[in-house]
């Protein structure tokens, strides 16, 4: 047979199989292949006939004629098993090549396998591995959500094609390379080039598009672990790519391919190429990721490695993955971060090693993180590294970081963690029985002259640095409460603080305060010329914080914000205000001034006893509550009476956030105050009688009425508002307080009388003087005569028409039966919190 009978018979058989093919005859189309399989002709017609058939690989025959992609599947394999192998490899990686569709790249992975099995690798895979590799790096990538928009199988609730594609693509590549790695190892030569170009195939898979997979659940997750468990089958030491990386990190290798001559014969040389110049960090990052948290994955990591090398390398890893703008990127930095902190002891890193790079960059990406991610779940992970990150290191190193991080650090709220962070390490070091020198004394005042600093001092923005100040505010009370002997220094460097800090921030606080008033009026205004145009955005009135303007907002929107930087304001005043309190305490104190002073024989056992801090808080609420009271007729019993009086001797406004329950603590207080006022008079009295027996004692029921009659007018000034305060004590969550205050009272009244039983009489004798004292309360509420005299004559003869409280006070032989006792004390009972006298009840005269 000539050339052109040759070359007609390969023309005619591959449109004999084509046409086959087209009317869906597969049957016919395998049988002629067959056939001409058993001459030379399907070797020269392959290279016209795998192009013909690759056509048929599309979706649509994958979707609707499932028999005839199958059937181009079997002629390619056929031709792989009985045509040239490496012409065949060839062909097929040509016909990858030109492919946009995963199916047929799929589709053809089969038959490239077969062909490999015959094939000399020596001379085909880099070509096979280099092919491979372009394909994928071409694939998209996911989109860039949140990861709590993913369900259980790591797909979007919508479902993400992206993903289910690249899904795919993988496991078919698993499946042709886990074929490869089969016939590498029953080589009998040295396999070890082909090992290389096999894990580099593999290593480049763990990068782009593949890395942006939420593998965190699924079968995603147990794709890249099969992945890794194949790769251990190539190489006993997952770990040895980490001095790869190390190089690369420390900038010794040059990553122009150009600039390298490679060796491919030389083993060390073709390792640098594979590992060190193709393979880029994130792959890295990727792949050590899944090694490094998979429990599963566990026994291939060698267990000899420093746990401090380890954490340098994949710290260097996990910040890569952090500085990437997909979540899920910065999610698995983040995780493989914890996770290497996990391993590592606390404070078991030296001071030195705050130089490296690497720990301030780290620390660089997850503030970022922490100020910028808008992803929740990433940001608090961030912070919990961020503190973790540092307990790593000694004292000193603790020390220097916090120096380093509130140096280099600008956002306010990230100087307001790092200075929270250093409270943390002070209370540690003055917990213990030898304090750190570093976190007292002059070193730790070091610090403090740092931050106490405004920017441009009064004139300085305090809206833009409130959480740097509040957090700087609240140290320096922390510190001026805990340190009474000037461990820290505090006291030494107080004064400077107080000319340097203090007082600029007052004089700042008195200009903001001016200034956004002034904003709150002219947005006033504004509204009011607007109308009911209240949603339009104002043109013409700017509002700035930290030298930028806000974006345009409605008028309502800006006079919220306006307010809410008065509110900031006066918080930090309130901060200051009980700073002062504390300072003006406690440097009167004699056990502080005997830090400055000789030491007197004596002064150790003076006693003194300091305020704490829960003492110091208390004394304050009480401060403001009784300088509240004279505004109760004005404002009520609220919490803008408490605001007016915490105004009245100093205090912020918003000093009212001590009282979460409002109104009712200043009952509360009254009610007791009331109570000790009548219980220190009642004490006095019977002081009297007891240092003057010619004294004649009260007759029971005189005393009574007498004591009850006090107390009573302890309430008139405050008789227009009373209603109120008795509403609010009826409300079920007060009811406790209030039976107890009244309880006490009765109790004290009865105690002075002389009642000194503790049968059950103790208990009838409170309860009917309780019900007295409630009813003629309710009484003078709506009394109008002259001095309340009509309520005095109630009270009279309500104790007389309880005659019987004579005998409940002096003897306890006349107890009355049971049901009479539990009838007159629930009488009695209900009596004690009625809200309205009852209209009906007989007026007196």
């Amino acid at each position: 047979m000539d050339e052109n009978d040759e070359n007609l018979v390969v023309n005619n058989s591959v449109k004999q199989i084509r046409k086959f093919l087209n009317n869906k005859k597969c049957q016919e189309a395998i049988g002629h292949l067959l056939e001409i399989s058993k001459s030379e002709v399907l070797d020269q017609c392959s290279w016209e006939l795998v192009p013909a058939v690759v056509e048929f690989l599309n979706e649509n025959n994958y979707l609707s004629n499932r028999d005839v992609f199958n059937t181009c599947e079997k002629i390619l394999e056929i031709v792989a098993d009985n045509c040239n192998a490496n012409e065949t490899v060839l062909l097929f990686l040509e016909q990858v090549e030109d492919l946009e569709n995963d199916i047929r790249f799929c589709g053809l992975l089969k038959p490239l396998a077969k062909s490999l099995d015959k094939a000399n690798l020596d001379k085909v895979i880099e070509w096979v591995v280099s092919t491979i590799i372009a394909y994928c790096e071409n694939l998209p990538s996911p989109d860039n959500v949140k990861l709590e928009e993913f369900n259980d199988n790591g797909f979007k609730e919508d479902k993400d094609p992206v993903s289910e594609r690249l899904t795919s693509t993988y496991q078919s590549i698993l499946s042709f390379s886990e074929h490869v790695i089969n016939r590498i190892i029953s080589l009998k030569s040295n396999h070890i080039k082909l090992s290389m170009q096999l894990l580099n195939l593999y290593l480049s898979l763990f990068g782009k598009s593949f890395s942006n997979l939420n593998i965190n659940k699924g079968e995603a997750y147990c794709m890249f672990e099969s992945s890794i468990i194949q790769m251990s089958r190539l190489t006993g030491d997952l770990l040895k790519f980490l001095k790869f990386i190390e190089e690369r990190n420390n900038e010794q290798i040059t990553k122009n391919i150009e600039e390298r001559k490679i060796d491919l014969d030389n083993i060390q040389s073709l390792e640098n190429q594979l590992f060190q110049v193709e393979i880029n960090d994130l792959a890295y990052a990727n792949f050590y990721f899944i090694l490094m948290t998979s429990e599963k994955l566990n026994y291939l990591i060698p267990k000899v490695y420093h746990p401090h090398y380890l954490m340098n390398i994949l710290f260097y890893l996990g910040n890569c993955l952090l500085k990437q703008p997909e979540y899920i990127l910065v999610s698995k930095g983040l995780k493989l971060i914890d996770n290497t902190l996990k391993k590592i002891d606390i404070e078991s890193i030296s001071y030195k090693s705050t130089e490296l790079t690497i720990h301030h960059d780290l620390l660089s990406s997850l503030s970022q993180i922490m100020i910028f991610c808008d992803s929740v779940p990433e940001r608090k992970m961030a912070l919990n590294i961020f503190r973790q990150h540092i307990k790593l290191f000694s004292m000193k190193g603790r020390y220097l970081l916090i120096i380093h991080l509130y140096e280099t650090s600008k956002n306010s709220g990230l100087r307001a963690l790092i200075i929270s962070i250093l409270k943390e390490l002070i209370i540690t070091s003055l917990d213990t029985k030898l304090p750190c020198e570093y976190f007292i004394g002059d070193k730790l005042a070091a610090i403090l002259q740092r931050i106490c600093k405004l920017p441009n001092e009064s004139k300085s923005d305090l809206v833009e640095i409130s959480d740097e100040i509040i957090t700087t505010l609240n140290l320096l009370r922390f510190l001026i409460l805990r340190d009474k002997n000037n461990i820290t220094n505090i006291w030494t460097v107080l004064k400077s603080i107080e000319i340097n800090y203090l007082e600029p921030l007052r004089k700042g606080i008195e200009l903001s305060r001016a200034h956004w008033e002034m904003k709150i009026r002219d947005l006033e205004n504004e509204k009011k010329m607007l109308g009911n145009q209240k949603d339009e955005i104002l043109t013409d009135i700017n509002v700035m914080v930290g030298g930028e303007n806000l974006p345009k907002m409605p008028v309502e929107e800006t006079i919220k914000f306006c307010r809410s930087a008065l509110n900031t304001l006066d918080m930090i005043e309130c901060i200051l205000t009980r700073i002062n309190e504390c300072t003006r305490s406690l440097w009167t104190s004699r056990l502080l001034l005997a830090s400055h002073l000789p030491v007197v024989e004596g002064s150790k056992k003076d006693g003194f006893k300091f305020e704490s801090e829960e003492e110091y808080e208390k004394n304050i609420k009480i401060k403001i509550l009784s300088a509240s009271l004279p505004f109760v007729n004005e404002y009520g019993w609220s919490r803008q009476t408490i605001s007016a009086g915490a105004e009245a001797i100093g205090y912020p406004g918003v000093a009212h956030g001590m009282f979460p329950k409002g109104g009712i603590e200043l009952i509360q207080y009254f009610y007791a105050n009331c109570n000790a006022e009548l219980n220190k008079i009642l004490k006095s009295e019977a002081l009297a009688i007891e240092e003057n027996p010619a004294k004649k004692k009260k007759p029971p029921e005189v005393f009574v009425k007498e004591a009850l009659e006090k107390r009573l007018k302890m309430m008139i000034p405050y008789k227009s508002t009373w209603p109120q305060a008795i509403t609010l004590m009826t409300l079920p969550p007060n009811v406790p307080n209030a039976l107890a205050n009244i309880l006490t009272l009765i109790d004290d009244i009865c105690y002075y009388a002389g009642d000194r039983s503790v049968d059950f009489n103790w208990y009838t004798r409170r309860i009917v003087l309780a019900g007295i004292y409630k009813t003629t309360e309710l009484f003078l509420l709506q009394d109008s005569s002259e001095n309340n005299q009509q309520t005095w004559e109630f009270l009279e003869r309500r104790i007389q028409d309880a005659y019987q409280i004579y005998s409940l006070l002096n003897v306890a032989s006349d107890l009355p039966p049971p049901d009479r006792v539990i009838n007159r004390a629930t009488e009695a009972t209900t009596a004690v919190f009625v809200t309205k006298f009852l209209e009906d009840c007989p007026k007196e005269k």
